[in-house]
């Protein structure tokens, strides 16, 4: 009876053997300490204790136990697992199941996938060995050299060179931070997209927001565009597209710039922008319908349209320039120029100037404004210098000199200098009526105003001056050398 059990027993053993052979021949069993059959859960199981060694299609694993599950064709591995395949992929952590029909390798507990040089950290990833594709859904990290990409969701794509990032995205480099709820990156292209609302946040405290755009790692340079924010410790700037280079702190931007500055009144806007960036000095070029809006604390305002604007910080030192077809308007003083420069309250404007004030026009080679207190201050003006006041549609005195001197009270004119080398016309009227017109050379003239008016005039030095009675075409006959009424260029308020 002994003999016949013992019988039975190998002839089950050896059937089961026999029965099982064809799941368990996928898997090459290289190394056990302990090897035996067992059942767990109603399914036949091979166990492996110690030092386990397995491989499968070229795949080598190793773990300190495993269950083979022969029917279902499923391997669990437990404690120091690690999974190296033929095409480089290198996977660790402390359980393994690995349905080995699908290729689905189901890692838990301090995973680590490594592949080239990017390295995969989570608590839990699902790796598609087939598909070559990584995944991860309770937070997880990547890293390649210095960079590092947390996230709650990931989906690596090693085929494609492709990682999707989603939920809590925070990139982290020496040089900048990031974060994001969805971006796109390319391990092997070295490139970082962004495909939703994004903020950047470099090492030298600059502040970048996007909706969308990419980061070139190798090249170091980021584009981005749709409503991009550009903010540093000295302002801000809007734009539709911007160009980066981060080596460099230099770039440009494009469609409906408008840029402010802290402790400033300026604001600056066009349609094409370069800036630059390193060390102590700052500057940002506009051009492409570029204007300027220069705010005062009194509540005036000042506008500047030129076919380039350049705004520059040079150890905190702060000036603004522009040229060609240089247009400025305050309520007070309107001009036009080729170029015009403004810094430590002084507005130079260079290239053949035309100032407007009331009824008055100036014109010179160059003319210098100084402000106090953001007001007018006093003016001059050298070379070519040729005043016009208007008295009337037809009637206009005039003075022609070399230099010019204005002072200025609460933004009007109170008393003009001209020197050496004076040319006058001025109308007389008695009584609302033009009566005479008088033509002075004078080697000095002041001029002393009220409400834009001339009210008296002093002549200095050795003068000459004839009084002519007034006739119907004086206005025609008396006019200075160079006159001109360029009125119609006169500039006008955009509001």
């Amino acid at each position: 009876m002994k003999d016949y059990k013992k019988w039975w027993l190998i002839k089950s053993i050896c059937s089961l053997l026999f029965n099982l052979q064809p799941y368990a021949q996928q898997v090459e069993l290289l190394h056990s300490d302990q090897f035996y059959f067992s059942q767990k859960e109603g399914f036949s199981v091979r166990v492996l204790k110690g030092n386990v060694q397995f491989r499968y299609k070229g795949g080598l694993f190793f773990c300190d136990s495993a269950f083979h599950y022969l029917q279902q064709q499923i391997m669990e591995a437990y404690g120091n697992v690690q999974g190296h395949t033929p095409d480089s992929v290198h996977i660790y952590g402390h359980y393994l199941r690995y349905h080995i029909p699908n290729g689905v390798l189901q890692l838990k507990q301090n995973v680590h996938l490594h592949y080239q040089d990017l390295h995969l950290f989570a608590p839990q990833v699902v790796y598609y060995r087939y598909q070559r594709i990584a995944t991860y859904y309770n937070g997880g990290t990547i890293q390649q050299d210095s960079l590092k990409i947390q996230s709650q969701k990931a989906k690596y794509w090693l085929n494609k060179d492709s990682v999707l990032f989603q939920k809590d995205v925070v990139v982290t480099h020496p040089q900048y931070r990031i974060k994001t709820a969805l971006l796109s990156y390319a391990p092997e292209r070295d490139k970082v997209f962004f495909v939703a609302p994004t903020t950047i946040l470099f090492a030298d405290s600059l502040v970048l927001q996007l909706q969308k755009g990419f980061f070139d790692r190798n090249l170091q340079y980021f584009f981005a565009y749709d409503s991009v924010v550009f903010q540093d410790s000295n302002g801000i700037v809007f734009c539709d597209t911007l160009h980066y280079w981060l080596e460099k702190q230099q770039g440009n931007m494009r469609c409906n710039i408008r840029m402010w500055y802290q402790d400033s009144t300026l604001f600056l806007f066009g349609d094409s922008a370069y800036f630059f960036n390193q060390d102590s000095f700052q500057m940002v070029k506009l051009s492409d319908n570029a204007y300027l809006l220069w705010f005062s604390e009194q509540g005036d305002t000042a506008m500047v349209l030129a076919d380039t604007l350049a705004f520059e910080i040079l150890k905190e030192k702060r000036r603004w320039y522009s040229y060609w077809h240089v247009q400025f308007f305050h309520k007070d003083l309107q001009a036009i120029a080729d170029s015009m420069v403004y810094q430590d309250s002084l507005l130079t404007l260079l290239g053949s100037p035309v100032l407007w004030m009331a009824n008055g026009q100036l014109t010179a080679d160059t003319v210098w404004l100084w402000q106090k207190q953001q007001q007018w201050d006093s003016l001059h003006g050298r070379r070519h210098v040729f005043l016009l006041q208007q008295d009337s549609a037809l009637h206009f005195h005039q003075v022609r000199s070399s230099e010019i001197g204005l002072k200025f009270y609460h933004n009007e004119p109170y008393a003009m200098h001209f020197f050496p080398r004076v040319e006058s016309i001025y109308f007389i009227k008695d009584q609302g009526r033009y009566v005479a017109v008088n033509q002075v050379e004078t080697p000095q003239l002041w001029v002393y105003f009220y409400k834009n008016k001339p009210q008296r005039i002093t002549l200095v030095g050795e003068s000459q001056g004839v009084l002519y009675p007034y006739s119907k075409e004086a206005y025609k006959r008396f006019r200075l050398k160079g006159f001109q009424w360029l009125v119609a260029k006169r500039p006008k308020a955009w509001w």
